[in-house]
């Protein structure tokens, strides 16, 4: 199996984490939350080949308390309604994927920009920086 440098970073970087265990989480396991767009669900996959659930089956560190990508979800779609679910889930570890669906409907980039600006603000009022991690869809 190949492991690249990203993904060598962030299990080291977990694994540094000090953890808290919750009675509905796996011990010494930091609840992730998923956010995102049908990357995120895993459209057209089963829910254990989406990438949130490959990323948990790789990262021992890590367990799934919830998935909350949406089919076609641009970053506004995002905000209005997964952010919202966010605080009541108790993330202690939070990936964004999202943007594919605001290229597709032409979203202006300078709206773009914002929502993720706002994206990224609720996440760290939150959570601690080394605590999230966003990936970028292609140019």
């Amino acid at each position: 199996m190949r492991v690249d440098l990203g993904t060598a970073a962030l299990v080291l970087g977990l694994a540094a984490c000090s953890v808290v265990a919750t009675s509905s989480v796996q011990e010494g396991a930091l609840r992730y939350v998923a956010l995102g767009d049908s990357y995120t669900i895993g459209t057209s996959v089963s829910a254990p080949e989406s990438w949130p659930s490959q990323l948990v089956a790789r990262v021992p560190a890590l367990q799934l308390a919830a998935n909350l990508g949406v089919d076609g979800y641009t970053s506004r779609d995002l905000i209005d309604a997964e952010l919202s679910a966010l605080g009541g889930l108790a993330p202690e570890f939070v990936t964004v994927m999202i943007g594919v669906n605001d290229v597709v409907q032409g979203v202006p980039e300078a709206a773009y920009r914002a929502n993720l600006q706002e994206i990224l603000d609720v996440i760290l009022a939150l959570l601690p920086a080394n605590r999230g991690l966003c990936g970028a869809t292609p140019d």
